[in-house]
């Protein structure tokens, strides 16, 4: 798989995220409402985290593998990945307790909620603008 291939791959899957993400913000909003079941909504917290999860599986063995290759010749390549996996690892366990804890307190949940959404859609961002772009993501 050449750099383009992965770039068009991630950079689609960071655009269904995207629409998942803006779908479980609304989904928040209309269960603090009343509008929406506790079960749907916490159905909705989990298919955001398993394709999140899926997601940075995915990103992980592309750009791993890509990072890799430059090893010998760029090490701060390696911190990089090092740090942007220990940022998945943070995301996912975040968005996974976050679904668990929402009858706690539900002001507070949807507070947390929209944050880490936020949080999300800035690593997507972030990614975009320091890994998945033409300028590093390149084929030697």
């Amino acid at each position: 798989m050449n750099a383009r291939d992965v770039r068009d791959e991630l950079l689609g899957q960071h655009a269904a995220l995207r629409t998942q993400i803006a779908r479980t913000r609304g989904d928040i909003e209309a269960w603090s409402r009343g509008e929406l079941e506790s079960l749907q909504m916490r159905k909705e917290v989990d298919d955001l985290s398993s394709a999140m999860r899926k997601h940075n599986l995915r990103e992980e063995e592309l750009l791993g593998d890509m990072f890799r290759l430059g090893d010998g010749r760029d090490p701060g390549r390696v911190i990089m990945d090092d740090r942007h996996r220990d940022e998945h690892a943070e995301l996912n366990t975040a968005l996974a307790l976050k679904g668990a804890a929402m009858d706690v307190e539900p002001a507070a949940w949807e507070f947390v909620m929209k944050q880490l959404l936020e949080q999300l859609l800035e690593h997507m961002t972030n990614e975009e603008k320091f890994f998945i772009n033409a300028d590093v993501l390149r084929d030697p």
